[in-house]
Formats: structure tokens, sequence, C-alpha cells
């Protein structure tokens, strides 16, 4: 005689291996997400490093072209504009001096690098700011700051001999 019921097979997933899987993502992802952050500030760096140097060969370039700085920032370097939410130089250089901002932790922006012109000696002097963000951070402890950008820069004036 043959057995007549009919014994279904269930094929799936159990409650123990499904745990397992959520458990490994979260592994994976608590790695991961730290690393993310941290690449997204490397990058902020590296872009603020190379706007600076930019906005240091540009300013010193209209000196040599011009014999003089100008009160506006923006007509002395092609950097962005800072606003409240983005990085950039501000504009007007008030009293001879003008600053680069950072994105800060969260949101906005802060003071991170000063530039101090005199139209007296022709020099250009990089000096850090109030910024503490991780950028401005990254920014004021990377060794082409410390080596290359900050400073005094001669430009012109009684400093240049032939």
């Amino acid at each position: 005689m043959t057995n007549t019921n009919n014994v279904q097979t269930k094929k799936g997933f159990t409650m123990i291996e499904l745990i397992f899987v959520i458990v490994i993502i979260g592994i994976l992802a608590s790695v991961a997400i730290p690393r993310l952050a941290a690449t997204r500030d490397d990058a902020k760096i590296a872009t603020a490093l190379s706007e600076t140097g930019m906005i240091l060969r540009e300013t010193t370039a209209y000196y040599t072209a011009n014999g003089h700085f100008s009160d506006t920032a923006s007509d002395m370097s092609n950097a962005a504009e800072f606003n409240n939410t983005t990085a950039g130089v501000d504009t007007v250089a008030t009293g001879g001096t003008f600053e680069y901002y950072t994105p800060k932790n969260g949101t906005g922006v802060e003071s991170c690098v000063k530039f101090v012109i005199n139209n007296v000696d022709g020099n250009v002097t990089i000096q850090d700011s109030t910024g503490t963000g991780n950028v401005c951070k990254g920014i004021l402890g990377s060794n082409t700051y410390k080596n290359s950008l900050k400073g005094e820069h001669l430009v012109g004036g009684s400093n240049v001999q032939f």
C-alpha cells in the first residue's frame, strides 16, 4: 500500500540564519562608515590645500602684473567665493587681510587660513585662523601647509633683487 499523505517540504532560511546575516552586515557597516567619512574629509582637505596654493600663486601674479595688491580678493584670484554653506575665500580684504573658509563639523563654514597682504613690501603672509573643525585641523596639520604655504612669501618691493 502506498502512503497518500502529501508531505510538502518547505525551503527557506531559518530565523537564526537571518540573524547571523544581519549581524555580519552590521559589523561590515560599522567598519565601512567611519572610513567613508574619513575619505570625505581627506578629499575636502586636499581641495582646500590646492585652493590655498592657487590663491597664493594668483595673488602674487596679480602683484607682479599690477605693482600692488587689490582690496578685493576676487580681483586677484579665481578661487571659489565662500558663503554660509560652502567653502571658499572671502572677497573683501579687510585691513589687508582676507580669509579662506572650510566646512565646519556638521553644517556651515569656519575661517581656517588667513592671508595678510602688504602693499608696501609686496609680501603675502599666510597664517592660521580660528577654525577647529576636522577639515581645518587637517589643513593646518599637513606638511604641505606647514612647509610650503604657511609663513611670509616675498613677492615684490625691495625684496626682489636682480
